[in-house]
């Protein structure tokens, strides 16, 4: 039988703010279940669903500001024009 989530440990990171290691461990626990799965249906469901914990945890992430949206890159944003007409550096 699987043990049963850790409660304190996931109590603590949402008490700390990390909502994002919460999907983390989602996705190890998907990566763990998938290397024990009986049959390769079964796998792949666990290897997608880990991949989605991740893409998630990427994104909360993002939304806590602790990371740029992907493909972000400050020095070279173009310029983009304000209703004004004046210029503006993103």
């Amino acid at each position: 039988m699987d043990e049963p989530p850790n409660t304190s440990e996931c109590k603590e990171n949402v008490m700390n703010g990390k909502q994002s290691e919460i999907f983390r461990d989602n996705a190890e626990n998907c990566a763990d279940k998938a290397e024990t799965a009986k049959d390769e249906p079964t796998r792949k469901r666990f290897k997608r669903m880990e991949v989605a914990w991740l893409a998630l945890a990427d994104q909360q992430d993002w939304l806590d500001g602790e990371q740029p949206p992907l493909g972000y890159n400050r020095a070279v944003s173009p310029a983009v024009s304000s209703p004004s007409g004046h210029e503006n550096r993103t």
